[in-house]
Formats: structure tokens, C-alpha cells, sequence
């Protein structure tokens, strides 16, 4: 299977950005790094191209960062148009273990052009889980605007924006597709990800590395494919093997080396047709087998005025 493109390249760019933090989210976000440089695995960059990405250099992300990292590393973003998709064919995932042809048309079309959709959603903490939870999130989230979900159902009362940012690099090729997304009651940013398919050592086929940006490092989740027998879809992340479907931190020493720690954080997307035109999507994340947050989707297609196919 060949994915063109910076999929399997090793590319450890960086994006810096004058800023001063508090206090209290340097101490935290050191505490996080501390745990990864000692409990991670090393890694030689030259090795990582499975798992290389964006990283930032600064102690904060945000809504710009797509810019800033295409400015660093001389790269282009391609416009925003309702073509703009995660992924530029469903059919690259295709391998052993998927089959795209028993996953119904809508969720072909939403991937290959996402653009075209809106977003309602609904939010479920786990009650036991979200203190600590929560915590995170203001201290740290949100001031590095990254990676900041909403805590509760009056932040989602607006659903969530969605803006689509293809990076090309210098000869036009799509390297990733920056997914914003945005809480229109606040204008605060949820994520900024990093979409791309690609291959990595541990599983036979197509997958899907997303990548999220952090300052010195990276959250890369690699997603596997399943087509299920009712025509619906699932990305899973669960995995047990280092170099397969999994959830990986990821931070770069001074000394350019990888520090990457497979965490126990599984993720799962199920995207459900309703009709040709609408997906109902439940996304969950637990730790192990400990729920920690359910987001739900009504996913529905926008009339542009083109004739899509």
C-alpha cells in the first residue's frame, strides 16, 4: 500500500511562539513530561516516521498553530472549500482487516469531504472521573488550547464548529488535514489535529494517524478501521502493542532523541447512518476499562448548492 505524502517520513518539525504562561501550567505540563522522559520508550527519530508529526515549541497551541507550523517549515495550507476532507479516499484504508465497500455511502462522503457537515453534540462525564478530569483541563488544557473538551452541556448548547485546513507541502501534495475544532459559545478551542492515513509496524492494512500538537512533543493516536456488518463504522485505537493502534505521548528531548510512552487511554468512534444525508457518531474514551467521557453527534450534511457525488 503506498500513501503519499509525509505518512511514514521522518518529520520532527517545530513551531515556536513568544509566550508567557502562568506558573501553574508550567508546573503541571513539567510534572506530565517528567513522566513521559521516565517511563517512555527512546526512540531514534530516523526509526519514528510512524509516528512523527507536528510539535510545538512554545506553551501554547491554538487556532493558529496550522499557520505557524506551515510558515516554519516552509509549507502551504490550500483553502478552506466544501470539497476539504479528512481523508482524500475512504478506500485507502482498505487492507486485510477493512473492507470500505460494507461501510454505507454517507460515511464515505463525510470523511472525503467533511467540510460539508455540521455538528450537534451532547457531552457525558463519568461523575467519579471528571474532578480530576476537570482539573486537567483548566489547568493545563485550556491554557495550552489544546486538547480542551467541553465540561459540561451549556458549552455545547451551539454544537461545534469545524474548520478544515489541507497542509501541502512546496510541490502541492497533501501532507495532513488540520482539523479545528471550536466551541462557537466561546470561540475556545477543543482541538487542533493533525489527520492523515498511513501504516505503521504492528498492523496489517490502512490506519488513520492523528496528530495533536503539544508544546516539546506530541498526542499521536493511531485509529484502526472496522466496517460492521449493519453498514456503520468504527475507529478504534485500543491496542496492546507497541507500533500498532494505540494512544501515544510523545516528547522530544534537547537532544533531538524521542521519548514515547504508549498510554492506556482507549478511544472509539462508532458513526451510524441515519439516511444519506445524516450520521448519528458516538465518541468515547476510557482508561483501561474505566469510562472517563462520551461525546454524541448528530453529524448532518450542509446544503452547498453543488452537486456532490
Amino acid at each position: 500500500m503506498n500513501f503519499k505524502g509525509c505518512e511514514n517520513k521522518t518529520i520532527i518539525p517545530v513551531v515556536a511562539y513568544s509566550d508567557n504562561n502562568n506558573l501553574r501550567v508550567n508546573i503541571a505540563y513539567s510534572f506530565l513530561q517528567g513522566f513521559v522522559r521516565l517511563f517512555g520508550r527512546s526512540v531514534d527519530p530516523a526509526q519514528a516516521g510512524w509516528i512523527s508529526g507536528p510539535v510545538g515549541t512554545s506553551d501554547r497551541i491554538g487556532a493558529d498553530f496550522h499557520e505557524r507550523y506551515a510558515a516554519a517549515n516552509a509549507l502551504q495550507i490550500a483553502p478552506q472549500n466544501p470539497d476539504n476532507g479528512l481523508m482524500k479516499k475512504f478506500s485507502l484504508m482498505n487492507g486485510p482487516h477493512f473492507d470500505d465497500n460494507r461501510v454505507h455511502r454517507v460515511i464515505h462522503h463525510f470523511y472525503e469531504h467533511t467540510a460539508q457537515y455540521e455538528f450537534d453534540i451532547s457531552v457525558k462525564w463519568n461523575p467519579f472521573t471528571k474532578p480530576f478530569v476537570s482539573l486537567l483541563m483548566k489547568s493545563v488544557s485550556r491554557k495550552v488550547e489544546q486538547l480542551s473538551f467541553p465540561l459540561d452541556k451549556k458549552e455545547t448548547e451551539q454544537g461545534m464548529s469545524s474548520e478544515l485546513f489541507p497542509v501541502l507541502d512546496a510541490g502541492g501534495e497533501k501532507l495532513y488535514t488540520c482539523w479545528l475544532r471550536r466551541l462557537p459559545s466561546t470561540g475556545r478551542v477543543i482541538y487542533a489535529g493533525f489527520y492523515t492515513p498511513a501504516e505503521v509496524p504492528q498492523y496489517a492494512g490502512g490506519i488513520v494517524k492523528t496528530v495533536f500538537p503539544l508544546p516539546q512533543g506530541s498526542v499521536t493516536v493511531i485509529l484502526c478501521p472496522q466496517a460492521l456488518p449493519d453498514g456503520s463504522f468504527r475507529f478504534v485505537s485500543r491496542g496492546s502493542k507497541f507500533g500498532g493502534p494505540g494512544y501515544y505521548r510523545v516528547h522530544r528531548l534537547k537532544t533531538g532523541k524521542l521519548k514515547i510512552l504508549m498510554l492506556p487511554l482507549r478511544e472509539t468512534l462508532h458513526l451510524k447512518p441515519v439516511d444519506d444525508f445524516t450520521i448519528d457518531a458516538e465518541h468515547s474514551f476510557s482508561w483501561w476499562n474505566i469510562p472517563l467521557l462520551t461525546l454524541k453527534f448528530r453529524i448532518s450534511r450542509i446544503n452547498t448548492g453543488s452537486d456532490q457525488k
